[in-house]
């Protein structure tokens, strides 16, 4: 897309803003210029010539600009400005007639992409002139100044969006980090600088478990850094923090920026442990690295949400018990077996476990049964918050109860016929009596 703008002076100024970079290339059109054709001699050509390779200061090259005669509709071949005087237009008398008079120039940068267009104003002086025999010819004004202008400013060109890390598999309160990486481009005219801080020093927590305590949870669990280019890593505060230093003006004048933001497995554990939603904001400040241009800023507001599944796990260590009545004394005080880390239970919410057999009888075969209510089930030596089971029945009991989230909680578990309950074993034929136990597990 061409932007033009039209000036009423022999001097050109191109302004490049951000509709102008958008665009791509821009063309100014300067009037006031007069040329006064020869007494003597043949049509002549107008010349032009910068001064020097760039514009001043900087290193902006004159020849990203081309100049072109203009009169009415017609315009002259452009011709790409150099320090050496350049022929504008060969043969005047189709441009203006035999009598001369006033005529435009037409400026232009074909791409503006190839140059970072630094915030500031840069100058070059140039000069026309009167090439061929011809007495009495001459250009008015003999000097002009090409006069760039670029203002000052940033602004995200890509919306980053929303952060939202989705909890939804044990691993991530195990042994794996959640990550999550947005990329946001960038148009600036400054070197730019970012400051990252979050607009409160901890999340609010909705979607939770009913009638449980709202968590307090800091946004400093969360880390985050730059990748491309690669920054140090912060963990976000209210304080604004240098989340990217300082990047310099592009080619361009767009770029692109990684971001990682993380939250590792420790840090979910402390903080992210309970189900339901955690939400909050961050505030980006995007603003002039030098400070040399205090107005160039820009800030962007990102919603941060980390959302947590009702995640549950029970898993047996073993799923084979075996108790063994071999002597007298275990007919006369009972016999118990201690199985340590038996049950390991995750859950991201209050949690029961309850425990039945699914027969009331212990079975040997088809020929002779045991009342399973002889076993007692509850907690291995030195295990505490477990509840005892005197008799396991087929109706579901509450082995452990009310117990806070947790991940990868190991309970041992003790089993037991206790000697007032070995008489049900007397004048039973010998064998191996089984039942299944199952134990369930379930949020409060």
């Amino acid at each position: 897309m061409l932007l033009s703008q039209i000036l009423l002076a022999q001097n050109p100024t191109f302004t490049i803003n951000e509709a102008a970079l958008i665009a791509g290339q821009l063309t100014v059109d300067a009037s006031g210029y007069n040329y006064t054709p020869p007494t003597l001699g043949l049509f002549p050509s107008i010349t032009i010539a910068g001064t020097g390779s760039t514009l001043t200061p900087g290193t902006i090259p004159i020849s990203s600009f081309t100049a072109a005669t203009l009169k009415g509709s017609t315009v002259g071949t452009p011709v790409a400005l150099s320090s050496t005087a350049t022929p504008l237009q060969t043969d005047l008398l189709a441009l203006l007639g035999a009598g001369g008079g006033l005529f435009s120039m037409r400026y232009s940068i074909a791409s503006l992409s190839p140059i970072a267009w630094t915030a500031g104003s840069y100058t070059n002086a140039l000069k026309f002139g009167i090439s061929g025999v011809a007495l009495g010819a001459d250009i008015t004004p003999k000097n002009a100044t090409l006069t760039v202008t670029v203002p000052a400013f940033i602004s995200v060109v890509t919306d980053p969006g929303d952060l939202e890390f989705l909890i939804n598999d044990l691993k991530y309160l195990r042994n794996t980090d959640i990550s999550l990486t947005k990329t946001t481009n960038y148009r600036f005219t400054v070197p730019l600088k970012i400051n990252l801080k979050s607009n409160t020093a901890t999340f609010t927590f909705t979607n939770g478990y009913t009638n449980v305590p709202a968590p307090t949870t800091n946004f400093n669990l969360v880390t985050a850094k730059t990748t491309t280019p690669v920054n140090t890593q912060i963990n976000l505060s209210t304080t604004a923090q240098a989340f990217l230093p300082t990047l310099a003006v592009p080619t361009g004048n767009t770029s692109n920026v990684t971001a990682q933001y993380t939250i590792s497995t420790a840090n979910i554990l402390a903080g992210f442990i309970n189900k339901g939603t955690y939400s909050g904001t961050l505030n980006m400040e995007l603003s002039d690295a030098t400070s040399a241009y205090p107005a160039a800023t820009n800030n962007k507001t990102v919603n941060m949400r980390v959302v947590v599944s009702d995640l549950s796990e029970l898993s047996i260590s073993t799923s084979s018990i075996n108790m063994q009545l071999s002597t007298a004394a275990n007919y006369k005080n009972g016999i118990f077996l201690d199985v340590s880390n038996h049950l390991t239970v995750s859950k991201t919410t209050p949690y029961s476990i309850t425990v039945m057999a699914t027969d009331a009888n212990l079975k040997l075969g088809t020929t002779s049964t045991i009342p399973v209510n002889i076993l007692s089930i509850g907690p291995a030596a030195g295990q505490s918050n477990v509840n005892t089971i005197s008799a396991l029945t087929t109706s579901p009991q509450q082995l452990v109860n009310g117990s806070a989230p947790t991940i990868d909680r190991n309970i041992g578990i003790r089993y037991a016929i206790n000697a007032s309950q070995t008489q049900a074993l007397l004048n039973k034929p010998a064998g191996i009596y089984s039942t299944t136990i199952t134990y369930t597990l379930t949020g409060l």
